[in-house]
């Protein structure tokens, strides 16, 4: 009989537990489950790679400095148990930072640190290449704009020239990246027909030709004869002023004197 009630009783005892402790809602067991996990007294930072200590190991504040080709996108500082609110604290920087400095906000040293790296996203760059039309006495022209971060290419000919700008590590090209085709050799459309001079011929040299018979010598010109001047006759008398009867006279005693000595020289001589 008391078995019987002993029993009795430590079932009733048992449903009674359990009835309490199906009473109690479930989220409120998940609260003090989740408190009990996220603040421990030794709780570090879980982000990789493992924690650890600051240099020099008594600082307030820290620089960190990403290695090359690298970014720092996420940091952990401790300072000391989670409970009195020196626990992790956690930063994320986006794409990420070349440096940051960092430091916990309770104020106090830091005792452990994390920090993640990723690779340096390419620095975006923009190439333009920039034309300027041939006319009918220039030729076309393309300006292109500085390399920095990429090349330029081209292929074709001057009458359709394609120039292609090209990313190099670390780069990232936005926008165009490739121009033309351009003309470049001078343009005919349009031009105005232009009359070309001749040069003008240098004249013919003269042709000598060598004989090999003597040279005729052609003969001296004659000498002129040479002009006397007739003594003019004065034909007027100083006493009278006449000459045309004078004149007369002394023409018909020249012609008389004449005849005689013509006839004196035909007479017989004895």
């Amino acid at each position: 009989m008391k078995r019987t009630l002993v029993g009795g009783l430590f079932a009733a005892a048992t449903l009674l537990g359990g009835l309490a402790l199906t009473s109690t809602p479930a989220s409120a067991i998940d609260d003090e489950v989740d408190q009990i996990a996220v603040v421990p007294d030794d709780r570090v930072c879980d982000q990789p790679p493992a924690h650890q200590p600051p240099v020099p190991s008594t600082t307030k504040t820290m620089l960190l400095i990403a290695p090359e080709g690298k970014v720092i996108v996420a940091t952990c500082v401790k300072a000391g148990s989670a409970i009195q609110g020196e626990g992790p604290d956690y930063k994320t920087y986006g794409e990420g930072v070349a440096s940051v400095t960092i430091s916990h906000p309770s104020g106090k040293d830091i005792s452990h640190y994390t920090v993640t790296y990723a690779d340096k996203p390419p620095t975006e760059v923009k190439a333009t290449a920039t034309h300027t039309a041939p006319k009918c006495d220039a030729v076309g022209t393309v300006v292109l704009s500085d390399a920095v971060g990429y090349t330029w290419s081209n292929e074709g000919t001057d009458l359709a020239r394609t120039y292609t700008a090209t990313a190099t590590a670390g780069y990232k090209l936005t926008g165009q990246t490739v121009y033309g085709p351009f003309r470049l050799s001078k343009t005919t459309e349009g031009c105005a027909t232009s009359v070309v001079s001749q040069p003008t011929p240098p004249p013919t040299p003269a042709v000598i030709q060598v004989s090999s018979q003597s040279p005729v010598v052609p003969p001296a010109a004659a000498a002129p004869a040479a002009v006397v001047a007739a003594t003019p006759i004065a034909t007027q008398l100083p006493a009278t002023g006449s000459s045309s009867w004078v004149t007369a006279l002394i023409a018909l005693v020249t012609l008389l004197g004449g005849t005689g000595l013509v006839r004196l020289s035909r007479r017989p001589t004895d």
